[in-house]
């Protein structure tokens, strides 16, 4: 009987870590800080780098999260970037406000540019210029 019990509880835990290793292989990030974002030079994706990027470093709450999102401006979904006019001009980096509080050429209230790479303020750069596509 002590047996049995001990193999089905083998199984499950196989299972279980079965699953975990197969939703971490299927893209689906595990991050859980900002500094284990990794941009690509180029073909930038929304789903894959920017939306966990700017979950981990601005879209929570207190901050540009869904609930009382700071000065108006949520941070959560592709859509929520065309509510504030100017927030992202795709193609053009050196006109959105978004990559110029990133790269610390306009002001902000919080200071969170010490919790991001240089590669992230690029990449985000990147995903501007080639056009803030929902990809």
């Amino acid at each position: 009987m002590m047996m049995k019990a001990i193999s089905a509880l083998l199984l499950k835990a196989t299972a279980v870590l079965l699953l975990a290793a197969a939703v971490n292989s299927c893209g689906n990030s595990l991050a859980s800080n900002p500094q284990d974002i990794v941009f690509p030079d180029s073909a930038v994706s929304y789903s894959k780098q920017v939306r966990p990027f700017l979950g981990l470093a601005c879209a929570y709450s207190g901050c540009h999260g869904d609930d009382l999102p700071a000065a108006g401006i949520r941070l959560t979904s592709y859509s929520s970037f065309y509510e504030s006019p100017g927030l992202i001009l795709a193609g053009k980096p050196d006109q959105s406000r978004l990559i110029l509080i990133i790269e610390e050429k306009l002001p902000h209230s919080y200071s969170f540019q010490d919790r991001i790479y240089a590669s992230q303020k690029r990449g985000m750069k990147t995903w501007v210029t080639e056009g803030a596509k929902d990809n």
